[in-house]
């Protein structure tokens, strides 16, 4: 359980009144290759502009849950509507259609194409469109202008947008990704400890990036072991243990001792009784 930073201290959250519900995971199961059970079913729903914070120790089914929404895995059971479409077995280009991002934690082996360059980097959800691709040939000059787009719009810092991803600091290279996923202005971003190895810096920045994508109406599932993120991002928080989620409950409501406690796999009623 990671806390302690002070990034999160002066983030302002805009007033926003959710919308409609636009993500449901109903009941979402599964077990690995060796029938080990990552997933228990899982349910909760997510509305548009809202950030549903989810808590969690490292290895409790937080990256199957992601995998899982992300298309990267697939359930064992249960379903996943996007926008009233059945999308549990999708593959993941049809996901990317239905209005889905997703931010990986390990942006170097997953998110990222390091020896690619940051316009390449940058086109990789989006090149068979607009302005990366006309008449179903690659435009090189559609790369670099988006790419000089991103670069400034996202404070992506780079000697241009010809250089490889891998000679970028850790911060920017994460900037590559947020702006490649947020830019397009998802419906649903899965923001798997998108701040994990940032400086304070690239973590604020990052934060800032989610509280504006949810106050233009996007819906956020945001995972993290930081407790003071979850804390100041979520509109209801939950807590992931054993492969099992907690009944997500509004950010007024919360007690950190029993957030704490839930992260620990101890029941809060149990101690309460004694």
């Amino acid at each position: 359980m990671m806390v302690g930073r002070d990034v999160t201290a002066s983030v302002e959250r805009a007033a926003v009144e959710p919308g409609e519900t636009v993500l449901r995971v109903s009941v979402l199961s599964r077990r690995d290759a060796a029938g080990v059970a990552r997933l228990k079913d899982v349910s909760f729903s997510l509305r548009a502009g809202e950030v549903l914070a989810i808590a969690g120790v490292d290895g409790n089914g937080q990256t199957d849950l992601a995998d899982c929404l992300a298309g990267l895995r697939m359930p064992t059971s249960g379903g996943i509507d996007l926008g009233g479409r059945d999308i549990t077995f999708a593959p993941v280009r049809e996901r990317l259609q239905a209005g889905l991002a997703y931010i990986p934690v390990d942006r170097a082996t997953t998110s990222l194409v390091p020896a690619m360059t940051v316009a390449d980097n940058l086109a990789l959800r989006e090149f068979d469109a607009a302005p990366f691709s006309r008449a179903g040939f690659l435009t090189l000059g559609g790369f670099r202008a988006r790419a000089r787009e991103r670069m400034r719009d996202f404070d992506i810092r780079a000697a241009g947008p010809q250089s490889p991803a891998r000679t970028l600091s850790g911060g920017n290279q994460q900037k590559i990704v947020v702006a490649r996923e947020i830019g397009r202005r998802p419906k649903v971003l899965v923001a798997f400890q998108p701040t994990w190895g940032l400086d304070p810096g690239a973590t604020r920045f990052v934060i800032d990036q989610i509280l504006a994508l949810r106050a233009a109406g996007g819906a956020i599932l945001y995972l993290s072991a930081a407790l003071d993120e979850v804390l100041m991002l979520g509109d209801r928080i939950a807590v992931m243990h054993g492969g099992r989620l907690s009944p997500p409950r509004p950010r007024g409501d919360v007690d950190v001792t029993e957030i704490g406690l839930l992260m620990a796999g101890i029941d809060p009623a149990g101690i309460r009784a004694a």
